[in-house]
């Protein structure tokens, strides 16, 4: 037996029960309807939400995708600008052109390296500086915004 078929059993006991034993063919016809068209309703909305519940998986597990990506490309900045410092202080003390050349060469290098990390990294949301910016921008024109609101209340008032 059939979930469906269940369900019009326990109507049919239901009836039975409230009618004193007697079916009403019409009431009985119209909650099976009832019924059945509830759980339409119920079957569409759970594979809408099943839908769903699988896109918001699928981007959660595309921002864990980018965050670990982040973190790498992070690493990789770090050892890149470790290596930059180590370079830089043996290329200003090399004597000889030739060895000064290669370390400007490598040091070239490293920073291309940089910069296409932060590129990757969307270095604008990410790096320090690119906070630091929209931080000071946000004090100076809140300031001023405060100051001009000052100005205004002691004119008016």
């Amino acid at each position: 037996m059939g979930w469906d078929q269940r369900k019009v059993v326990l109507i049919l006991g239901n009836f039975r029960l409230g009618c004193g034993g007697k079916i009403a063919s019409e009431s009985l016809e119209q909650a099976v309807a009832e019924e059945k068209a509830e759980l339409g309703e119920l079957d569409e909305f759970l594979a809408q939400f099943g839908g769903e519940l699988e896109e918001a998986e699928q981007e959660l597990s595309q921002i864990r995708d980018r965050h670990a990506q982040v973190i790498r490309d992070r690493q990789k900045r770090k050892a890149l600008g470790n290596q930059v410092d180590i370079v830089r202080p043996d290329r200003d003390l090399a004597k000889n052109k030739a060895v000064r050349q290669q370390l400007t060469n490598q040091l070239k290098a490293l920073q291309e390296n940089i910069a296409e990390l932060d590129l990757a990294m969307e270095s604008r949301l990410f790096a320090e500086s690119g906070f630091n910016e929209v931080f000071w921008q946000a004090v100076r024109f809140g300031g001023l915004g405060v100051v001009i609101g000052w100005l205004l209340e002691r004119w008016i008032g």
